[in-house]
Parts: C-alpha cells; sequence; structure tokens
C-alpha cells in the first residue's frame, strides 16, 4: 500500500485522521519520507535513521496517526545526558519552610532518562532550613539578596559560593538545567524586585540563574513550568538532543560528510524552531558551496546555534539560552 499525504508540522499529525491520498508516493510529513512498517505501525525517517514511529491504523480512505511512540525512551532523551535541577523540585525539603516543590515529570520521568543533578543555591552557600525569607532589591538590573524581615544582604554569601558552584558543574558536563521558577536565586525571569520602600521596582533574574547563564550561555535552560505544557517540553528536550549530537559530531572530526550526516539526522527537529534557517544551513552544504571545512563548520554553527534561539510558542518559562560565543565544558573542539 502505498500513501501520501502534508502537513505543515509534524507534531500536528499525531493523535489526527488524516486523508489519503490517492496519487503515488509514500507516506510523508511535510518534508520527512516514511513508510508504513506494517497495517499498524508507520515510520518516518530522515535519510537513514528513524526519527518517530507512529501508530498507524488505516480505515477506508483515511490514515489514524495515534500517539508517538519514541525511539528511545519516554521522553525522547539519549543515553548519557545530565541535566541541573533546582533541588526543592526533585523534592528535596530545601525549602524556606522546610517543604518542596516536587514535580513528577521531573522527579519520576526525567530522572528515568537523564542523571539528575540537584542544586539549592540557598542551603548549599550555608543557609539553613528553615530560614527567613529572601527577596530581590535595589537595582533590577544588579539586585541584592536580602532577608525578608530582618534586610540582611546575603549577596556577598550567595556570590561567592557560585563562583565556586559554576567550577563545580563544569566537571559535571551538564547538557541542561531546569530552575524554580520565582526563586529569588534560580528564577530565568520576572523574579520581583523591590525598592527599599518595600514596592516593586521592577523584574529580574535570579542571582544563581543570572550568573549560570552567563558561564554556560549554550546551554537549553528552563523553568518548571514551561515543561508543562508538551510542546514546549519537546522543544526544551529538542535543543538537549541537537546539541548533544552537534558536540558528538565536532569530536569525531571535522569533515564534509559528516556535517550532511548530522544536518540529516538534525533537520526534522530543527525545523520546529526555526525553518527558515533550517533552509540556510541546507545551502551551505551544496555543492557549489567551496568553503574549507573550518570555515564550513564555523558558518553552520553560528547558522545552527541561531536557529536553536527561536522558541515555536511564547512563554516566559521557557528559553532557549544558546550563543555563538563558546564557554567553558561544553563547546566541541576549535
Amino acid at each position: 500500500m502505498s500513501i501520501g499525504f502534508s502537513v505543515q508540522d509534524p507534531a500536528d499529525a499525531y493523535g489526527c485522521t488524516l486523508p489519503i491520498a490517492s496519487r503515488r508516493g509514500r507516506l510523508r510529513l511535510g518534508s520527512v519520507v516514511g513508510s508504513l512498517v506494517d497495517d499498524r505501525r508507520a515510520a518516518l525517517k530522515v535519510g537513514r535513521s528513524v526519527v518517530y514511529t507512529a501508530e498507524a491504523e488505516c480505515t477506508g480512505c483515511e490514515l489514524h496517526m495515534g500517539r508517538r511512540y519514541m525511539q528511545r525512551d519516554d521522553t525522547g532523551i539519549p543515553e548519557g545526558v545530565c541535566i541541573g535541577v533546582s533541588a526543592c523540585l526533585l523534592g528535596y525539603k530545601v525549602r524556606y519552610d522546610g517543604g518542596h516543590r516536587r514535580k513528577a515529570f521531573i522527579a519520576d520521568t526525567l530522572s528515568r532518562q537523564a542523571h539528575l543533578v540537584p542544586v539549592c543555591p540557598e542551603v548549599e552557600c550555608g543557609l539553613p532550613v528553615p530560614r527567613e525569607t529572601l527577596h530581590l532589591a535595589g537595582d533590577p538590573r544588579r539586585p541584592r539578596l536580602v532577608g525578608t524581615a530582618t534586610g540582611r544582604d546575603r549577596t556577598h554569601r550567595m556570590t561567592t559560593w557560585v563562583a565556586r558552584r559554576l567550577q563545580q558543574l563544569e566537571k559535571e558536563n551538564l547538557d541542561a538545567f531546569i530552575f524554580k521558577k520565582k526563586s529569588p536565586s534560580c528564577g530565568l525571569m520576572q523574579v520581583k524586585v523591590f525598592s527599599e520602600a518595600g514596592q516593586v521596582a521592577g523584574r529580574g533574574q535570579g542571582v544563581f540563574a543570572e550568573r549560570f547563564m552567563a558561564h554556560f550561555p549554550r546551554l537549553p535552560v528552563a523553568e518548571e513550568d514551561g515543561l508543562n505544557d508538551p510542546r514546549q517540553r519537546e522543544n526544551f528536550i529538542t535543543r538537549i538532543v541537537v546539541l548533544k549530537n552537534w558536540y558528538k559530531t565536532l569530536s569525531g572530526g571535522r569533515t564534509r560528510d559528516r556535517l550532511a550526516d548530522f544536518h540529516g539526522r538534525t533537520v526534522l527537529p530543527l525545523r520546529s524552531l526555526s525553518p527558515q534557517l533550517v533552509r540556510a544551513m541546507g545551502t551551505l552544504l551544496l555543492p557549489g558551496e567551496n568553503r574549507c571545512c573550518s570555515a564550513l563548520y564555523r558558518a553552520y554553527e553560528t547558522q545552527l546555534m541561531a536557529a536553536l534561539r527561536f522558541r515555536p510558542t511564547r512563554c516566559a518559562s521557557l528559553y532557549g539560552n544558546v550563543a555563538v560565543n563558546n564557554h567553558p565544558g561544553k563547546v566541541g573542539p576549535s
């Protein structure tokens, strides 16, 4: 049986009933060509690699694409991935009141697929549990970390610890980090900054989160709420997998064939981020391009990092946090 159909985004096909085209051709989702494995499953391929397997059921002139089957695990994360996580999200009782903010997806599902590194800035810098609440105060562009009840400034204690901890985290070879939202130490954005009069003077980033992102500019980062939405969660995982594969490609030597193979395996997930940049990346691999390998890889990497900055939906809890500049611990060979 030959079946052909087309949709704008492969993710849109899952759970949908699609008409079967009468024209000849193979199974097609956007630019991804696949084939029916049997009467129940459809395999979608990029090059030689199976990237998705979906349950497929043919009924008359329709094909129903059921739930998505991930090739490797429940989340799509390959082996060897290491993710830093705010410790309270894993169930550690480290919050100011002795509680936690455990998230089942992170603590149960993600922990089975990746190595998770718990980090609690406030406890690790020496503050007790329980403790007074902290908040950001002063200039929103460079706020201080102070106690809500006593006004005691904890900024120096925190920044001194952060400098040491970042050096330690380099050795963990992190692939991403998940932060606790609105935390004065871990919030990625929209953390309230108060004036001396106790009024909200602006919004900023947590002390640890800001310095972490500056130290590891390429690492994908997210707040826990951004992972509640399946599409945003998949976007976050896509960034992790693409960067992991990129570093692996660089470590194996720089040849045109290796770059073409990486592009073939990566084109589908990247299309959901920025189709225009993916096309630009593809033009670099055309036969007429006469760049040397070093220049070709630099140009491709620039486009790749730009593509990873894009987000498919507006969300204050999910960020690309990627930059072209190198950073310690997570870059390929120059």
